[in-house]
């Protein structure tokens, strides 16, 4: 490679093209004078291109869906100092912007197209970094990679839309790798549609928008932001969230300083007196919980002791519209559901019953008048400009449509954020007086994709209050917006006003909402199993959950076994309810929720680490020859995680999922910042057992262990 494309010792670029970019850590890209990739270099090797141009395409979504490449009329490409800029003019009355920057450890690539005509228009903008990475691996989570072969496209999407035909990214990240490793992501300050995925082609992204002038903060273009960045290939996708966790550490803040369970220790009304069970609280590892308004004094002063971060719970996004109360037994018989038309008629009449009418539903208990009219404010529409309803069951107070609202906080007033602060978290207007034990904290009930993001919003009134650009509908080729990103607005705005008191704020939510809301939450609540429940998360689940809250605290809701235990010790996640296993085990569950929780309480205290340098290797004992025989570097039958930096508080977690019950686990001390030394040992620190190890010819720690199917060691570093 030309001396001319190195950057020199100080990091200065030494580029002498035109279209060249070059970071201070060995990642060069080169543009030709048509925005075409025509070079890529990592640590002075240039990579070997596919036989695609690469850079920006764009397309055109028309209703079918047929999705048409839009042609480019002219390009101007012009290098400022740090940056080169790119515009091209484009048929359909297109023009698109892009900007790509250099920063120290990654290229910053920052984007919008104009509509300038008058008519809407759907469009997917993508970018092709076209690498060949045939051979390659692709990574789909910390733990699992798949080799990179012809004629296959390698992604991790999850489906949304009404039609569940919109592809968006379950991470804001991606890594392949080989002899080195090349990433894109997408900073999430603010959301859009994104999909990350690889093919013959190379890595590419591409981004859904909807460009229409009824939004008129984005009447002058919608914006659009990855990075290019390389990341370590020994640790693949684990390399490209440590680096990405670091640029963006403003994304992943921790507040709450403790882990544990997500339960109810707090009674919701004072019947009990406000008693509190200590030894319960204890025994089940509960940290954070859901309580009244208005604390007793017991209660009160159990939170302050323990540290309990106590939460208002209700939901916000939807409301529950009694249609038949059912007093009394409930009937046997089902109960219709009335039309549109006859339920709309209802909602028209509740707006002008008196002030003292309440609305049936406890999950807003204001007045009917305005609970309505917040409603007819904020119904979302389906395509035919009606609105929508998406439920119709027996729940608490009778026969209920679940109408799913915008929750966008700038609509008209009154709107369903309104009604929330107004009626469902009282606790909040306490917190201004002192004398008040008011809840802490407020947790959102329900913030999931089954109100969120697989609705979408046609309501073209809505669309000039959204300060997340609208996508559009893949089937009509309409704009809307996903109910999702009204969701986020909400969360956005409320979380900012929550943490400049220096309250808390959690949810009940699932993964997509933790993509892109994770960064207003303080703990993730996750209504799942994580055993023998017909929701039941899997491993792969799992580590997504800990890769998308990063050091966050995080816990399951249901109720488990020994087996679930064991799961979430591995990801330091709470467990959830105890009171099946305190019923299988009554002699001594109590003693082992309380071990557990303990253990996670520490772990989680020292921080998730995604890059672990520590690995387990598999072995065979053959008694008849005396030897050993290490079988597979890198074990896929036994994983490993590691929290904490500092070597005084420094933890494996250590998790055997099928075959092999004897492995080593071997430590990389010098890259942990570590003095190698045989002194240095494992201590479970749940079953309080010492396990030795030696060092072998490169210097690493290996440590032998045994371990049962489905079981988690949590194991401390201890050093001399």
């Amino acid at each position: 490679m030309d001396k001319e494309y190195l950057p020199d010792s100080a990091g200065n670029s030494c580029c002498d093209t035109a279209e060249l970019l070059c970071t201070e850590n060995g990642l060069q890209l080169e543009l030709d004078p048509q925005g075409s990739v025509k070079g890529l270099w990592v640590d002075g090797d240039r990579l070997g291109l596919s036989e695609s141009k690469g850079g920006f395409e764009v397309l055109e979504v028309k209703p079918g869906p047929e999705i048409r490449k839009v042609g480019t009329k002219s390009i101007e490409i012009r290098k400022n100092e740090g940056f080169i800029a790119e515009r091209r003019q484009l048929e359909r009355d297109l023009e698109l912007e892009a900007k790509y920057q250099v920063m120290p450890d990654y290229i910053n690539v920052s984007g919008r197209i104009k509509n300038l005509s008058e008519d809407d228009k759907a469009v997917i903008i993508t970018y092709t970094l076209p690498v060949n990475a045939l051979g390659w691996y692709w990574s789909d989570d910390i733990n699992r990679s798949r080799l990179i072969a012809p004629n296959s496209t390698y992604a991790n999407f999850e489906a949304l839309g009404t039609d569940g035909d919109v592809m968006q990214s379950i991470y804001p990240f991606c890594a392949i790798s080989k002899k080195h490793g090349l990433s894109m992501a997408v900073p999430l300050h603010s959301p859009r549609i994104f999909r990350l995925y690889c093919d013959s082609d190379g890595l590419h992204i591409a981004f859904d928008i909807g460009l229409t002038r009824d939004a008129v903060r984005f009447i002058d273009g919608v914006d659009f932001r990855f990075i290019i960045y390389k990341h370590d290939p020994a640790w693949k996708l684990r390399s490209a969230a440590d680096i990405y966790y670091k640029l963006f550490p403003e994304l992943y803040i921790t507040r709450a300083n403790k882990h544990g369970s997500w339960g109810m220790l707090f009674r919701v009304n004072k019947s009990d007196g406000g008693k509190v069970d200590e030894e319960m609280a204890l025994d089940s590892g509960i940290v954070f919980s859901m309580g009244p308004v208005e604390l007793s004094a017991e209660q009160w002063e159990f939170m302050k002791k323990h540290g309990i971060y106590v939460f208002r719970h209700r939901e916000p996004w939807a409301w529950w519209h009694l249609v038949y109360p059912v007093y009394g037994p409930r009937p046997h018989s089902y109960m219709s559901q009335p039309s549109l038309e006859e339920e709309l008629e209802m909602i028209k009449w509740k707006k002008s019953a008196p002030e003292m009418v309440l609305d049936g539903n406890d999950q807003i208990p204001g007045p009917a008048r305005e609970v309505a009219a917040a409603a007819e404010n904020c119904f979302l529409h389906d395509e035919n400009g009606r609105p929508m309803r998406v439920l119709w069951h027996d729940w608490s107070q009778g026969w209920h449509s679940q109408i799913p609202l915008n929750t966008d906080p700038k609509l008209p007033h009154p709107n369903r954020v309104d009604l929330a602060k107004k009626y469902q978290f009282r606790n909040i207007a306490l917190w201004d007086d002192p004398g008040a034990l008011a809840a802490p904290g407020v947790s959102w009930d329900s913030l999931t994709r089954w109100t969120g993001f697989h609705l979408q919003n046609f309501r073209k009134e809505h669309f000039k209050y959204m300060e997340v650009p609208p996508i559009f509908h893949y089937r009509t080729g309409k704009v809307v917006q996903l109910k999702g990103f009204h969701d986020w607005e909400a969360a956005r705005m409320w979380s900012r006003e929550i943490h400049e008191r220096g309250k808390h704020v959690m949810a009940n939510t699932d993964m997509l909402m933790i993509l892109f809301c994770g960064q207003f939450l303080d703990c993730a609540g996750i209504e799942r199993s994580l055993d023998d429940r017909h929701d039941k998360v899997d491993d792969a689940e799992l580590a997504r959950a800990r890769t998308l809250c990063y050091q966050k605290p995080m816990s399951y809701w249901r109720t488990y076994g020994l087996a679930g235990l064991h799961r979430a010790l591995f990801y330091a996640s709470g467990a959830g309810n105890p009171r099946k296993f305190w019923e299988e085990r009554p002699e001594d569950g109590r003693k082992i929720t309380r071990k557990f929780h303990e253990a996670i309480a520490r772990l989680g205290a020292a921080g998730w680490q995604p890059i672990t340098h520590a690995w387990t290797i598999a072995y065979d004992t053959y008694i008849m020859f005396e030897f050993i025989l290490e079988r597979n570097p890198r074990n896929e039958n036994c994983l490993i995680e590691r929290y904490g930096n500092s070597p005084g508080e420094m933890y494996f977690t250590v998790r055997r999922i099928s075959e092999e019950k004897k492995v080593k686990v071997v430590i990389d001390l010098e890259e942990l910042g570590i003095q190698p030394s045989d002194q240095i040992y494992l201590e479970d620190i749940i079953n309080e057992v010492k396990f030795p190890g030696s060092l072998n010819e490169e210097g690493h720690l290996e440590v032998p262990i045994e371990i049962g199917l489905e079981e988690t060691l949590a194991l401390k570093l201890v050093c001399p």
